[in-house]
């Protein structure tokens, strides 16, 4: 397929008169009526497309006596490799191979995407969880704190009554009674496992 110009030469076998011989030729497969060119010897053919050709050439001598069969010469012009059907196959599959490739990188995107989406809306929820349990604990804490502010002035007036007057009355005694309760270290570990 490289060579753009083919020439063939060709000669008869009789030297008695040989400017008398007469030629005809044909290329099968490009041309479809014989060329008489008279005691020309050659011929040239130029951009011959990629097939299948028989050259064939008859002569006739001085005396007109013209050879039937003539000579034959076959002829296979092969395609430049971007024109060979395997070339093309291979484009085909390449671009296939492409274009999935391209599908398959677009997929994994956004599946990637889907996932870091997922982690981040796990991470809101979680926060928003914390928030709320810090809510509760706040409030749990602002409970005990006034439970404590509570049993403090109590305690506060216990150990004053205790320490300006000799006598406790049974009201307060009663008070000091509760007041043990409500402090006792059962009371303190479940808000300790409140708050964890």
């Amino acid at each position: 397929h490289k060579d753009q110009v083919i020439s063939f030469e060709y000669a008869a076998l009789d030297f008695n008169h040989p400017e008398n011989n007469k030629y005809a030729y044909i290329m099968e497969g490009f041309e479809n009526d014989w060329n008489n060119i008279g005691n020309r010897n050659f011929v040239t053919y130029t951009n011959l497309r990629p097939g299948s050709y028989k050259f064939r050439v008859n002569v006739s001598n001085n005396d007109g006596i013209k050879n039937e069969e003539g000579v034959t010469l076959y002829l296979e012009i092969l395609p430049p490799l971007w024109q060979t059907m395997w070339f093309r196959i291979f484009m085909v599959f390449l671009l296939l191979s492409l274009i999935y490739s391209i599908y398959r990188y677009r997929v994994q995107h956004i599946q990637r995407r889907n996932r870091l989406l997922l982690k981040e809306a796990e991470v809101h929820r979680q926060i928003a969880q914390a928030e709320e349990e810090k809510k509760h604990i706040e409030k749990d804490l602002r409970s005990l704190s006034k439970k404590l502010n509570l049993n403090l002035r109590k305690t506060a007036e216990v150990i004053r009554i205790a320490v300006w007057g000799n006598k406790i009355s049974p009201p307060l005694f009663k008070t000091m009674e509760i007041l043990g309760r409500e402090l006792t270290l059962s009371r303190i570990s479940e808000y300790l496992k409140i708050i964890s």
